[in-house]
């Protein structure tokens, strides 16, 4: 990597090859080593190689990022000790978290399509400053691909067709996309199927291990009666089965070399999605708990409208973008034996407004934009008897009245370059409402019938890169988050299965409800770097340290005075969400690449992080800790063919580490919690001629039974992936 520093007139010229400059750290681009934060790009030739099968797959493959998954077509993202709501998840500028992003375990990341990706920007720790509510962990964005231009006003006709098998679970993809431009107008459209049968688990399992995972049985109604089947092989995960497609059309129009115009529509849809984790529990008896339990169609539908500006009089670049989302996401359920199922579905509309700016004044580029966020959540439900067909009321998740949320923010950054020294600062101030309304009090007699809140955050970053002329780097960064609580914090009725302090099932439920005192989390975050360039090598090592304050904890709790209350035939212990108090979280990761000669190279991340809430007595673990984790890899490069040998591994994750009234599900792990684990893989492309590619991949080779950190269906065993690519 080559970067010339030199002072013109005051102005830092940098040189920097695009795939060295990143967007989502500035919101335009900028060279990495101008940048304090941890920033790690997957670009497309890497997601082409890796050839996953969803997208949270891919951010998993990477080792910069770790995945929690409930079921098959899931799969939550967990940076620096941060989960689900507290990582912003964006795409094509426009973000993707809304108000019913859970505590929990989300599958949101699937719903993008991997093969529509032009790259993903990966930046760790908080980034509220440009980004808002949610960035505690970091940001993952989301670039999709935009039309090929020619140089002339004859039409340019790029396209490709694509096709995958993969073993593991009879993985059918395909996926067909098309690019038409002259040099003004350009249309890029893809469009991807792809089916996955039940997922097999690996078959070579350790001590450690021992059974956990194995399905012995599974769900199935003879006769009008649930009834256990034998399953006769316990390591097909038995309910795991789905299938999705994603489609996408973007129009991009050149006006003149001041403004450019782009329409993107984009719509993701599966079928139903068995949650997985739910339909292995069982009672004390060994029956199972859940008859059926799934997630309705992930039906994700964006329209944006961006214009992209240049040479303005308070502006050198710009964005506007305005974007349009509709989420319809729904939870099905019927206890064994019961006739009952029950259906309780979310929409979601938002809409907002984003404007970016970039000048550089004199020798400092200042950077400034505004945001309006507009969410609202319409939640119905209804029981049906399965065998009428009858339906009838049912409590809804979140409040029937209707909900509501309205976040209005104002940016302000700069950075100047003092030679070797680049300096950064940020600030940003939010005002955030939330309306809620319950009309239904049936169920709940809540001693109120509506929630509103209004908070208001301040939140700062500033920063310090120095450069050597030897191509060290020394890098300093305070930065600090914040979390307004949303929909799912304030107002849900939720009923969950916890375990006790021992880590077994607890025989009484939790029933989490409403709180309407609940405050902003905030996020105060301090890192050092240190990076060193050689012709032939590179390294990289952050360490930091996050205090957390207003950390929102689940709590037992009462209801009208009493800690435990009935909820349809169950009794539960009634529990809310709270501000707790204070929490911290340190860790460190470390990264290495080396050109080891004309072919071969090699590479390697690890990352390790350990969280504790402070204010308890002793001090407890924090929930969505994630084990030390990585990747290694010994890759090969040809002119006509590529291939790379790796490893993905995991630390363990003892029993003592589990916060067990948290999102950890130590229920779904062994009585000592999880064993280390590692795979190896092996993967390779061939071009046959400059018109059709060959893949060839064989992940997990040997085999191995394992689960990753959190989740609640076992990973992959050995998989054999066969694509092929034509391109015209």
């Amino acid at each position: 990597m080559l970067f010339n520093f030199s002072i013109l007139q005051a102005q830092v010229l940098i040189k920097v090859e695009m795939d060295e400059a990143v967007i989502a750290a500035r919101k335009f681009p900028w060279a990495i080593q101008l940048i304090a934060n941890q920033v790690s790009v997957i670009s497309a030739k890497e997601i082409a190689q890796a050839n996953q099968a969803n997208t949270a797959d891919l951010l998993q493959n990477s080792g910069q990022v770790l995945v929690q998954k409930s079921q098959q077509g899931g799969g939550s993202p967990i940076m620096r000790g941060f989960e689900a709501n507290k990582i912003l998840l964006v795409v094509d500028g426009v973000r993707m978290n809304n108000a019913i992003y859970r505590a929990g375990h989300l599958q949101n990341s699937i719903t993008i399509d991997q093969f529509s990706l032009d790259k993903i920007e990966i930046i760790n720790g908080p980034g509220s400053v440009l980004y808002g509510s949610d960035a505690l962990g970091g940001v993952i964005h989301f670039y999709t691909k935009s039309p090929e231009f020619s140089n002339s006003k004859k039409i340019l006709v790029k396209g490709n067709v694509a096709s995958k098998y993969a073993t593991t679970n009879n993985e059918i993809s395909n996926q067909v996309s098309l690019s038409v431009a002259n040099n003004k107008w350009g249309s890029y459209t893809s469009y991807t199927q792809s089916a996955f049968s039940d997922l097999r688990q690996g078959a070579n399992r350790s001590d450690a291990m021992g059974d956990l995972g194995k399905r012995n049985y599974y769900q199935g109604r003879i006769n009008g009666k649930d009834t256990m089947l034998v399953n006769q092989n316990p390591n097909i995960q038995k309910g795991s089965a789905y299938s999705q497609y994603d489609f996408i059309q973007k129009v991009v129009w050149k006006q003149n070399e001041k403004i450019k115009h782009v329409l993107n529509f984009q719509l993701s849809n599966s079928t139903n999605v068995p949650r997985y984790d739910r339909l292995t529990e069982t009672n004390s008896a060994g029956i199972f708990k859940s008859a059926e339990w799934y997630y309705g169609p992930q039906n994700r539908l964006l329209l944006s409208y961006q214009a992209q500006l240049k040479n303005g009089k308070w502006y050198d670049q710009g964005n506007i973008t305005l974007s349009h989302q509709a989420i319809e996401e729904s939870r099905h359920n019927r206890n064994w034996s019961n006739s009952t199922l029950n259906h309780r579905i979310e929409n979601v509309t938002v809409n907002a407004i984003n404007l970016d700016f970039e000048k550089k004044y004199k020798n400092r580029f200042i950077r400034y934009g505004l945001e309006s966020n507009f969410n609202e959540v319409k939640s119905t439900a209804n029981a049906e008897n399965i065998n009428t067909g009858i339906r009838s009321a049912l409590d809804t998740r979140y409040p029937d009245g209707g909900s509501s949320t309205r976040s209005h923010a104002v940016y302000l950054s700069g950075e100047k370059s003092f030679g070797k020294l680049d300096i950064y600062e940020g600030i940003r101030y939010t005002n955030s409402r939330l309306r809620a309304k319950f009309n239904n009090q049936t169920y709940f007699p809540f001693p109120f019938n509506e929630i509103a809140q209004n908070n208001q955050s301040i939140v700062g970053d500033v920063s310090a890169c120095y450069r050597t002329n030897n191509n060290w780097k020394f890098s300093f960064l305070i930065s600090s988050g914040f979390r307004t609580p949303n929909l799912d914090d304030l107002a849900k009725v939720f009923e969950s299965n916890k375990i006790d302090s021992t880590g077994n099932t607890s025989t009484i439920g939790t029933l989490i409800m409403p709180n309407e005192d609940l405050k902003p989390e905030f996020a105060n975050n301090y890192e050092i770097g240190l990076s060193k360039q050689w012709r032939v090598a590179n390294f990289k090592v952050n360490a930091f340290i996050t205090d957390l304050e207003n950390v929102i904890v689940t709590q037992n709790s009462t209801f009208n005075g009493n800690d435990f209350v009935k909820y349809g035939d169950t009794l539960y212990r009634v529990q809310k969400n709270v501000n707790a108090g204070k929490a911290y979280i340190y860790g460190v990761s470390a990264n290495i690449e080396h050109q080891l000669n004309a072919g071969f190279s090699f590479a390697a991340n690890v990352n390790y992080t350990k969280g504790m809430i402070s204010s308890n007595s002793p001090a407890s673990p924090l929930d969505h800790i994630a084990p030390i984790y990585g990747k290694a890899s010994l890759n090969y490069d040809h002119q006509n063919w590529s291939a790379s040998f790796f490893t993905l591994f995991n630390g363990a994750k003892k029993l003592k580490d589990y916060n067990v009234a948290g999102e950890d599900n130590l229920i779904y792990a062994t009585a000592n919690g999880l064993p280390a684990w590692h795979t190896l893989n092996l993967r390779a492309n061939f071009k046959v001629n400059k018109n059709i590619d060959l893949q060839m991949a064989i992940e997990n080779i040997t085999d191995k039974n394992y689960r990753v950190f959190g989740s609640g269906i076992s990973a992959s065993g050995r998989n054999v992936l066969f694509a092929i690519k034509g391109n015209f």
